[in-house]
């Protein structure tokens, strides 16, 4: 955890999974070193965004949320949408004005109408203030993406199992993806077609590099 008088980030493995604003005092802060905490780094993200005293609509501001199994975020009550590639995800919902972006950190998922009012806003709990360009749309049409294909023969993409061959064990081939087939590629070669059973993102597109022992 990293804690100053504006906000305070809870941190697993590097990675701020949470922000919420700071309660704390000096005399706090003051407390807390002499119980024997460390000096803390640089601030590990934006600061915390206070929205209780706000008289209009903020612009560009940020929330974390998780998506429920429907790919359903519901925030102050209203329900948005996001679609299924969603399920159980969590998203960051940008709130700009008369709307909102949803992305995945790499990716814009949707936007959507704000339906959230001043008084909502104000209720909003670990918000942020939104300091970087939003993410690009997914590509439109089938995406290519490459897999190192290890002993077992099987690669994995978009949460999904395909069996190519141990034959090509150490081979990088190419998997086109469309909405409903994976087709992997030796060169130009297609080694096999596999219907699509998923609807994740895909997040990784490049070929794994094998591991050093």
């Amino acid at each position: 955890m990293w804690a100053d008088l504006s906000s305070v980030y809870i941190i697993c493995d590097d990675i701020v999974i949470k922000t919420v604003r700071s309660k704390l005092t000096t005399a706090d802060l003051q407390r807390l070193r002499a119980r024997g905490t460390r000096p803390g780094r640089p601030r590990p993200a934006q600061a915390a965004f206070d929205t209780s005293t706000a008289t209009h609509r903020p612009r560009a501001i940020e929330i974390d949320r998780t998506a429920n199994r429907d790919g359903i975020v519901i925030v102050r009550g209203h329900e948005l949408a996001l679609g299924v590639v969603t399920a159980g995800s969590r998203v960051t919902l940008r709130i700009d004005g008369e709307l909102i972006h949803a992305t995945n950190g790499t990716h814009l998922i949707k936007t959507l109408p704000n339906p959230l009012d001043l008084e909502n806003i104000r209720r909003l709990t670990g918000v942020r203030e939104a300091s970087t360009p939003l993410p690009p749309a997914p590509p439109s049409g089938p995406q290519s993406v490459q897999r190192r294909v290890p002993k077992s023969g099987q690669i994995m993409v978009a949460g999904q199992r395909l069996r190519v061959s141990p034959t090509y064990a150490g081979t990088i081939v190419t998997i086109i993806v469309d909405d409903h087939h994976l087709r992997v590629l030796d060169g130009a070669r297609e080694l096999s077609l596999h219907a699509r059973t998923t609807t994740k993102t895909i997040r990784n597109f490049n070929a794994h590099r094998p591991h050093r022992r």
